[in-house]
C-alpha cells in the first residue's frame, strides 16, 4: 500500500490494497488525517484494488471521530461501497464520490 498527500487540498491518495497486511499503515494514515482535519478531508482511492471489512471499519470510525465537517472518499472500490452501505448507510461524516 502506498500513501501520499494530495497536492493542493487536505487529504491523502492511497494505492494498492487495504488488508490485514497493510492495516497498520492504513490506520496510521487515517490517524494523521484526523489530526490534520480542518473541515473537509479527502481520501482518494482510485488506485486501491481492495479494502477489507476491517479497513472499511477504520475509515468509518475515523469519520465518526471528526470534530466537524466531513470526509470525502473519492473513487472507492466496489466492496468498500458495499460495506459502508451495509453497516453505515447514513453516516453523515462521509461523502462518497463514486468511480
Amino acid at each position: 500500500m502506498e500513501v501520499s498527500p494530495l497536492p493542493g487540498r487536505s487529504g491523502i491518495r492511497v494505492g494498492g490494497e487495504v488488508s490485514e497486511l497493510t492495516r497498520r499503515p492504513w490506520e496510521d494514515a487515517l490517524s494523521r488525517l484526523l489530526r490534520q482535519h480542518t473541515g473537509v478531508t479527502y481520501v482518494e482511492l482510485a488506485d486501491v484494488a481492495f479494502v477489507d471489512v476491517a479497513g472499511a471499519t477504520a475509515l468509518a470510525v475515523t469519520a465518526m471521530r471528526l470534530p466537524e465537517g466531513r470526509m470525502v472518499v473519492e473513487h472507492p472500490p466496489p466492496q468498500l461501497l458495499r460495506v459502508l452501505d451495509m453497516f453505515w448507510p447514513e453516516l453523515p461524516q462521509i461523502e462518497v464520490v463514486r468511480r
